[in-house]
């Protein structure tokens, strides 16, 4: 991008993402067929700039995506819950009442319940949560790691250890590694951690992939760009002692939202991930501007 056209974008360009679904099997994506296959492309309220980061899961046989919706002028994103339809449910409502940004609702199973890792750096931690049923919302757990603003955050449980993955705000790009025998236990950093250190596969696009008995990384390659397209690793050995992945294959944009892909989500036949195209208006260079000014009110939410 020449340095006209990097002006032209930061006075007039907006980031507009969208989730997409693809009905298929993890091997075909991993074959590098994604692009072949049919995509239904979400657009639950044309008023957000940012529906991102999505997460599928499964709750009383119904599917459900989690994701972030952002928009510049209302400031910090929120966590909202869709059906495979469309349809809205208020799961986060207990979640979005805290101060500041949420987003990357990581979505998981462990020991017969259903918890949330959700992105919220602005509170200096990282929190978990579980699905009340009776209640129908995500309740807090517990502080998981405290101290630091972190970031796209998963939890993977590979023979009854959990291994957590994360990055934080001033360091997004340094893949930290920790683990615990519990999800109640102190979180203790692995000895190879960090297991990434660099703008292509340093951070996290989305939680573990499990397909033929391997595991996969998704991480967001943001070399070029924030978001530019997946790099998916192969992960040889996870233990408390031994970490090493390798880079296995590459996720690049699809149409027609050509600049961006940054999250890849699976559970069972469904395959869901996000994608960005670049909108140029004059009126976002107030959007922008009201942004701006919101983020550095001391009180915002």
């Amino acid at each position: 991008m020449s340095f006209l056209n990097k002006i032209y974008y930061k006075l007039f360009g907006q980031d507009i993402w969208r989730i997409g679904i693809s009905s298929c099997d993890l091997s075909i994506v991993l074959d590098g067929q994604l692009p072949e296959q049919k995509i239904k492309w979400l657009d639950v309220n044309i008023k957000s700039d940012y529906e991102a980061d999505p997460f599928i899961f499964k709750l009383s046989e119904v599917y459900y995506i989690a994701y972030e919706d952002f928009n510049y002028v209302s400031g910090n994103a929120k966590l909202k819950c869709i059906d495979l339809n469309g349809n809205e449910y208020p799961f986060f409502e207990e979640i979005n009442k805290n101060v500041g940004h949420k987003s990357f609702p990581y979505v998981f199973e462990a020991e017969g319940e259903l918890y949330c890792l959700p992105e919220e750096g602005d509170r200096n931690g990282l929190y978990l949560y579980r699905f009340n049923n009776g209640l129908s919302h995500f309740e807090f757990v517990r502080k998981v790691l405290c101290d630091d603003m972190y970031i796209d955050s998963f939890i993977h449980n590979l023979n009854g250890i959990y291994y957590l993955f994360t990055s934080t705000i001033n360091e997004p790009f340094k893949q930290r590694l920790f683990y615990s025998d519990s999800l109640f236990s102190d979180f203790v950093e692995h000895k190879m951690s960090p297991v990434a250190k660099n703008s292509r596969v340093g951070r996290n696009g989305g939680g573990m992939l499990c397909c033929d008995d391997t595991l996969y990384r998704v991480s967001q390659n943001c070399t070029k760009t924030y978001g530019g397209s997946i790099v998916v690793s192969e992960v040889s050995h996870l233990s408390p002692d031994e970490y090493k992945e390798n880079e296995y294959m590459e996720i690049l944009p699809l149409s027609p939202y050509n600049n961006g892909i940054h999250t890849l989500s699976v559970k069972d036949e469904y395959i869901i991930f996000d994608g960005k195209k670049v909108k140029y208006r004059f009126s976002n260079v107030f959007r922008k501007l009201a942004y701006k000014l919101k983020i550095r009110l001391p009180f915002r939410n």
